[in-house]
């Protein structure tokens, strides 16, 4: 395995539980809010 697929793989390892979860419903609530704000039809 080379040093930079190593790298990578510990980085997953580090920070998957919190990047690579399920948005919240509050997360959800203010992304809807800010879009909102800003005129987002989408």
């Amino acid at each position: 395995m080379s040093e930079f697929h190593s790298l990578c793989k510990g980085i997953i390892q580090l920070y998957e539980q919190e990047y690579l979860r399920a948005p919240t419903q509050d997360y959800l609530q203010r992304s809807l809010h800010v879009r909102e704000i800003r005129g987002s039809k989408v």
